[in-house]
């Protein structure tokens, strides 16, 4: 590997820029394969030493015994019931759901990414199953992120050791790492995204520098436009934004004249390829409790604070751990209001990068030698994502209504590319100047250390799966009187029951805005507080009622309910009077109000939830108009109502009334709700606020249909098939005629 070192003699700006050896050296120079590594054969070897150190640090223990499922926070809880609800209705034959019936008295599914990304790295996972598809994912979106940092490094000019070192250190790094037992799946999906766009974006700089005046062909195009794709399917909204106008700048800041508009193009339309997914979100953001301009911030939606810095990145032991890492001796993490704090911040790659950073700056000043192209764009890339992480940038978007992208700390991700890829070239830098065994006494015991420092903590997070409870045998028994009512779980206990029925509760970032303003007046919150988790156990028990909910598992005790079993400190209890999913509620007990007073009505502990109803004021004139007339020729009440669900997207009723009056389904309100009453269409109401009603204005027997289709689908569809077309043009249609002339290699006189 070190055989022709002694006469290799290279600068730091070539390794990273291809810059000049002298003033008659051409700009365009190309990449620079070291002699000594210039085999393919050496990079397939240091590139399967890389991955199998990569996988080797995210085994957890219990090898031998065949357990490599990995432990989390939030997969469990949240992620795993997602991915089973879709597997369920794949399977089944229905195709991905549009509605989601196990929060929030029902949710958008389809068009929320967040529940189940239409990224291929996911779908490609989907045959392991839900229990082993995170473990799967950790160990993919690792491999991943290294490959594509080794790759990048090497179209820099990196030899396959120092590329390879680069790609270990970002995959290891502790902004992954950390996550990896937070379960932050969709982040952790997105990882590799930066530095797969900006190894394609090189790929084209390479094409057009081998070929003066050819154009970028569409073996170049078409793969950093499907790659641009996938990044926008990514579940979490951060990390591909960031990924994706990263990759802009650099194309804009790599390129020249027209190629660089076209490489634009081509990622902007690739993105657009995206738009069934994307538009269908936006919109259900737009519906949800982002836009409550009035609500409080997450706990999460986190800046890095300054005092951070230094527990962040250089001493992760400063500030103590959460209590879910067990290191030993433990230190509780302490400082901060919250663990938060912890897990959105850690960023530690190791002393030996910033060492290597620093390194190469003296290095640069030493020599004269100013950073241009790549080396300046990833140096400026590292300072700008550091000061945007810092708290000036969030008390500036908080000044705007609604929070849109929260947690500007997470801009650290592009810092940990910038100080893994300094490594890499600290370490070429020392392989290309000294000889064999010069660079072997410097290198093996900074990166040795570096191996194991970063090894031994990001160590730390990798834990095997805690089994789930089963509740001694005896919860098939117990849940079997919700019939179809709804449950309120505890949403922190990891049983094999949660989440296979019906929950009042939630455990997610983006809840319907009108649910959740009906379920916090219910709960006796403040108007304003922010839940990103509610469990529907800790629920007043009128609320309970009022949402259909029949069965409660959790710790809390509930006189107002009867105790039917209980395991360990679990107790389950059973609501006989809980409100039916479907009933008929005649017009005399509805009122008409605003929202605001509907809320209001709704905190009165006095107001018969379970008879009474409250509609919007507009629908005041048509239902006492018919009521009137009903009552004086003596109609009756509702004699009959029976419905059933075939799908999650789907409720069929049949009811016989004698008056005036409403149906009132308890499922959240959501436009994506269409109905029809009697084969024809109808309208449907917010009652209560946050669950639906369809007015029925005449006696007799009824037929009703209520279906959801995801709102924007169809418009997203459209604007991928017109984004794929776009794609398809722009890899293909020249922007000038190509030369076919390549350029000359430098002479061995000029390197």
């Amino acid at each position: 590997m070190f055989g022709h070192v002694r006469r290799s003699r290279v600068t730091l700006a070539m390794f990273m820029q291809r810059l000049p050896l002298s003033d008659n050296s051409p700009a365009d120079e190309p990449v620079l394969q070291p002699r000594f590594s210039s085999t393919k054969a050496a990079s397939v070897r240091w590139c399967v030493v890389m991955v199998i150190a990569v996988v080797a640090l995210y085994s957890p223990s219990g090898l031998l015994d065949g357990n490599l499922r990995l432990d989390s926070l939030d997969y469990p809880v949240l992620h795993r019931h997602r991915v089973q609800y879709a597997m369920d209705g794949i399977t089944s034959g229905g195709g991905l759901p549009g509605w989601f019936t196990r929060e929030q008295l029902g949710t958008p599914f389809w068009s929320n990414l967040q529940n189940f990304p239409f990224v291929p790295t996911r779908l490609a996972l989907l045959p392991l199953g839900a229990a082993d598809l995170y473990t799967g994912a950790i160990f993919l979106s690792a491999v991943l992120a290294a490959l594509f940092t080794f790759l990048y490094a090497r179209s820099l000019g990196a030899g396959p050791f120092a590329a390879a070192v680069g790609g270990w250190t970002f995959a290891a790094a502790g902004f992954f790492a950390s996550r990896l037992l937070a379960g932050h799946l969709h982040l952790l999906e997105a990882y590799p995204s930066l530095p797969m766009l900006l190894w394609l974006i090189e790929r084209c700089v390479a094409k057009l520098r081998a070929y003066a005046g050819s154009n970028l062909a569409w073996r170049q195009l078409l793969p950093l436009g499907l790659a641009a794709g996938c990044v926008a399917l990514c579940g979490h909204p951060q990390l591909p934004m960031y990924a994706l106008a990263i990759a802009g700048l650099y194309a804009l800041w790599r390129l020249r004249g027209w190629q660089r508009i076209r490489t634009v193009a081509v990622l902007t339309a690739g993105a657009g390829c995206a738009a069934f997914a994307l538009v269908p979100m936006s919109m259900l953001v737009t519906r949800s409790t982002r836009v409550i301009g009035d609500l409080a911030h997450s706990p999460n939606d986190l800046a890095l604070p300054v005092s951070r810095l230094a527990g962040a990145f250089l001493a992760p032991w400063i500030d103590g751990w959460p209590e879910s890492v067990a290191r030993i001796p433990h230190r509780p993490f302490t400082g901060y209001a919250n663990d938060a704090y912890f897990w959105d911040t850690f960023n530690y790659v190791g002393w030996t990068p910033w060492v290597a950073a620093v390194a190469l700056a003296g290095w640069c000043v030493a020599r004269r030698n100013v950073p241009r192209g790549a080396v300046l764009f990833l140096v400026l890339m590292g300072v700008v994502c550091l000061s945007m992480a810092l708290p000036w940038l969030q008390a500036l978007a908080r000044q705007m209504p609604g929070t849109l992208v929260r947690a500007p700390c997470r801009l650290t991700y592009p810092v940990t590319l910038a100080l893994s890829l300094a490594l890499a070239g600290a370490v070429q830098l020392a392989i290309a100047h000294l000889r064999r065994s010069q660079a072997i006494g410097l290198l093996i015991v900074p990166l040795a250390w570096h191996a194991i420092d970063l090894t031994t903590t990001s160590r730390q997070f990798v834990h095997r799966e805690t089994p789930a409870v089963a509740l001694d045998g005896r919860d098939d028994a117990w849940l079997t009187a919700v019939g179809d009512g709804r449950v309120a779980f505890d949403t922190w206990l990891i049983s094999t029951s949660n989440r296979r029925y019906d929950d009042i509760g939630f455990y997610d970032s983006i809840q319907m805005a009108r649910y959740y303003e009906m379920i916090t007046a219910l709960g006796q919150q403040r108007r304003s507080v922010y839940l990103e988790t509610l469990n529907g156990d800790s629920l007043p028990a009128r609320a309970m009622r009022a949402c259909a909910v029949r069965i409660t598992v959790g710790f809390v005790p509930r006189p107002n309910g009867r105790l039917i079993g209980s395991y360990d400190r679990l107790l389950v209890h059973q609501f006989d009077d809980a409100a039916s999913r479907v009933s008929f509620v005649p017009a005399q007990a509805i009122s008409f109000l605003d929202d605001r007073s509907t809320l209001d009505r709704l905190r009165d502990r006095n107001f018969d939830l379970a008879s009474g109803m409250i509609l919007p004021e507009t629908a005041a004139a048509g239902l006492v108009r018919s009521s009137v007339g009903t009552q004086a020729s003596g109609g009756a009440t509702v004699e009959a109502i029976r419905y059933s669900r075939p799908t999650p997207d789907v409720f069929e009723m049949n009811l016989v009334t004698g008056q005036p009056g409403a149906v009132r389904i308890i499922e959240t309100f959501d436009p994506g709700w269409t109905a029809t009453l009697n084969g024809e269409a109808a309208s449907i109401l917010p009652a209560n606020h946050g669950m639906m009603a369809v007015p029925i204005a005449a006696p007799g027997q009824h037929q009703l249909r209520l279906r959801y289709r995801t709102p924007g689908r169809l418009a997203g569809l459209l604007l991928s098939c017109i984004s794929v077309g776009t794609l398809a043009v722009l890899c293909v249609l020249p922007i000038r005629p190509a030369r076919s002339s390549p350029s000359t290699s430098p002479s061995p006189a000029r390197r």
